[in-house]
């Protein structure tokens, strides 16, 4: 007598779950780690788990030295503050970095963005431009759709794709790292350079 005669019906639908089960828990546990994954890459702007505390349109700040130098600006269309969190949601945000002795100003606009740790850090998202003064010769632009700024370390990062552009030609990276401080800016990896001939 053959062992598939044996079977029950009891273990039979045994058999049928464990599939199921495992199917299941492969479901579960990847949808777990695409939510995860993805608010780390993108951060949610639309917090719905608590009320704000406060809402500002058309917000700016100015941020001193101890001898009255204006360091750095920041400015949005509406600031949404969340208590909770210490966070706050900006629309259409701007933040504008004031020149030093040796380096250029330069600015940083975005559609969105988020201020945490009482605006030490920020984080720039959607169609992210960073421009530099200077004249059109010597001005760069830099695209990406991300953007981390520690104002108090004068610093600007991202790991995304990015575009920088000065000039007739143009520089394709994956992420970047830029000290305003001292007018410095570095391509991470995968850094191309092409040149737009004019005739």
């Amino acid at each position: 007598m053959s062992d598939d005669k044996l079977s029950t019906p009891h273990t039979q639908r045994g058999r049928r779950r464990q599939p199921l089960l495992i199917l299941l828990a492969i479901v579960c546990g990847g949808t777990f780690w695409f939510a995860n994954w993805d608010s780390e890459r993108q951060p949610h702007l639309s917090p719905s788990t608590a009320l704000p505390d406060f809402v500002i349109n058309n917000f700016i700040s100015h941020t001193y030295t101890e001898t009255g130098k204006r360091l750095y600006q920041l400015s949005a269309t509406k600031l949404t503050h969340y208590e909770k969190t210490d966070e706050s949601y900006l629309d259409d945000p701007e933040f504008r970095a004031e020149p030093g002795t040796s380096q250029q100003g330069w600015r940083a606009t975005a559609e969105q963005g988020i201020a945490a740790g009482g605006a030490n850090h920020i984080n720039l998202q959607q169609n992210v431009t960073l421009i530099t003064d200077g004249t059109p010769l010597t001005t760069y632009r830099v695209y990406t759709d991300n953007l981390d700024l520690y104002p108090n370390q004068q610093l600007a990062r991202t790991d995304s794709k990015v575009r920088v552009t000065q000039a007739d030609h143009y520089i394709t990276s994956t992420g970047f790292d830029a000290n305003w401080g001292i007018g410095e800016l570095i391509l991470t990896q995968d850094v191309k350079s092409h040149y737009e001939a004019t005739r």
